[in-house]
This record gives C-alpha cells, sequence and structure tokens, in this order.
C-alpha cells in the first residue's frame, strides 16, 4: 500500500517520539510525571476539584494518549 512522502514524515515523527517516551518512561518513569501534569492542570483549570477526581480524569487521558 503506497504512503504518500508527507505522511512517511509524520508517521516517522509520531513512532519515534513515542519510542523516545517508552524509553524515558524505562529509565525515569516520565508516564507518572505527565500523569501529575496531567493531574495538577485540571486542578488548575477547574479550582476545588477533588484529587480523586482529577486523578481519574488524568488517568482516563492517559489511556487514551499513546504514552
Amino acid at each position: 500500500m503506497p504512503i504518500k512522502e508527507e505522511n512517511k514524515k509524520k508517521y516517522k515523527t509520531v513512532i519515534t517520539t513515542v519510542a523516545l517516551v517508552k524509553v524515558l518512561n524505562n529509565f525515569i518513569g516520565v508516564t507518572d510525571t505527565v500523569e501529575n501534569l496531567v493531574v495538577r492542570g485540571i486542578q488548575t483549570l477547574v479550582p476545588g476539584m477533588p484529587d480523586w477526581l482529577a486523578s481519574g480524569i488524568a488517568k482516563t487521558l492517559m489511556m487514551v494518549l499513546p504514552i
């Protein structure tokens, strides 16, 4: 199945980024850091949101994101 050259570049960038995040996750737990960042971001955008709710939303987002 032929792929356009511009799409090849996009796929290569995405695959490289995902691979880099997986390698970093093995050494420093970068996904935990990203999840914590998302939790803090949610709590900043919606002041007064309970920790358990922000954590649940962040975990759901992390499940969807390719990290």
